[in-house]
């Protein structure tokens, strides 16, 4: 199975500083939900990673951060597409190994999705 790991913030929507702390300011960037659908349809299977320290800086709850991957998902699924899984780290350090784009999450990934990661496409945003 084709798979594309995906870094939510500057791929798929815009940043906002100092988080996207609500669904409301989730916005998908020009094209990202089409381009997403387009994938599935073509075979892709895609998965979201997201790093967002907002929750142990206390400026969002983790409750807050599912309402905005629910709404992500929302949007997706109304543009055509599908996302096979998210993975959240809520953390600051830098070095933690489940941390975007650690190695630790990308075995975290493998072993959700039983698939070895050999050749597999990953996209991270940068700022």
């Amino acid at each position: 199975m084709p798979l594309l790991i995906l870094d939510r913030d500057g791929v798929l929507n815009e940043r906002v500083d100092p988080c996207v702390a609500t669904p409301a300011a989730w916005r998908a960037l020009p094209g990202a939900l089409d381009a997403v659908a387009r994938l599935c349809h073509a075979g892709w299977h895609l998965v979201i990673a997201v790093n967002e320290p907002a929750v142990d800086r206390g400026l969002m709850t983790l409750e807050a951060l599912h309402a905005i991957h629910n709404a992500m998902i929302a949007q997706i699924q109304e543009a055509g597409g599908s996302l096979d899984a998210v993975f959240e780290h809520p953390g600051l350090d830098p070095r933690h190994p489940w941390r975007w784009p650690n190695p630790g999450l990308f075995d975290c990934i493998s072993a959700r999705l039983r698939q070895p990661l050999t050749g597999v496409v990953a996209v991270g945003g940068s700022r």
